[in-house]
């Protein structure tokens, strides 16, 4: 079985999706436990929401529980434009699962978000001049990578590009990314003893190197069935820019749930 562990519902189901479009079955859960039916698990930790502090009290109270379930190998998935925790996150886990190294690539080039010269761009933009800069919670204020990320005091991080040096700290690399190709590069070269943290287009890739033989498989096996489609935006910056209008311009209908529903013990979707 493979592991997501993500901040949010949202990118639980993103990945979720992913692995179900490569052919591989695949369940959304918002806490673990040992016993799965799916080939991919994508667990919401349900941390972007809370201060860093109390993230990684969440992700720590997870890993008895995660450490006795069946597991291949872990995906970190983290916001594309790096908001939330991101490297408290992958602290955790790694030193949970006594990980010595790691890689981050949260970037999509299948998207045109990228990272050059140790600076994230959206379609040739810094990411600190696009709607990223109005986000209510994480606001971009740079588009200098490792300024995104700050510090940890137990994790070195490092761009591919710097001379590393003696081993004293747990290390997550974080390499500049343009391409599909030097997604899918980086994807065939990490071992599985090492986290690997980041977003869809680095999750395809792993899906796609480290199961060939599945993935060929179920790619000739996938139920093509026309199917009912539930979408989740947890994005405000989105609805910011027009999502909402992009939706009905589909035809999509759009319901927006109060908060209260969320903590319901009996939801109902508005009708």
């Amino acid at each position: 079985m493979i592991l997501v562990l993500a901040d949010d519902f949202s990118g639980a189901a993103e990945t979720a999706g992913i692995a179900h479009s490569l052919g591989f079955s695949a369940e959304i859960h918002t806490s673990p436990r040992t016993s799965f039916n799916s080939e991919v698990v994508a667990i919401d930790a349900h941390t972007r929401g809370l201060d860093k502090k109390d993230a990684i009290a969440q992700l720590e109270g997870m890993m008895p529980v995660i450490k006795d379930m069946q597991v291949s190998w872990i995906f970190k998935k983290v916001d594309s434009v790096l908001r939330g925790h991101v490297l408290a996150e992958s602290a955790t886990i790694m030193r949970c699962f006594d990980l010595a190294n790691g890689m981050l690539i949260s970037v999509n080039p299948s998207k045109k978000r990228v990272i050059r010269g140790g600076k994230y761009f959206i379609h040739d933009t810094p990411l600190h001049q696009t709607m990223f800069a109005r986000d209510p919670v994480f606001p971009a204020t740079t588009s200098n990578v490792m300024k995104l990320l700050g510090s940890s005091d137990d994790l070195e991080v490092l761009s591919y590009q710097d001379k590393m040096g003696p081993k004293d700290h747990r290390r997550l690399i974080v390499p500049d990314v343009s391409l599909p190709e030097e997604v899918n590069d980086w994807a065939k070269k990490l071992p599985f003893d090492s986290l690997a943290a980041g977003g869809v287009d680095f999750f395809s890739s792993l899906l796609k190197h480290r199961h060939p033989h599945d993935s060929d498989h179920h790619s000739t096996q996938r139920d093509t069935t026309p199917l009912t489609r539930l979408m989740i935006c947890g994005s405000q910056t989105a609805i910011d820019s027009g999502r909402i209008e992009q939706c009905h311009h589909q035809g999509w209908a759009v319901h927006l749930l109060p908060e209260a529903w969320m903590s319901s013990d009996d939801p109902v979707l508005p009708e």
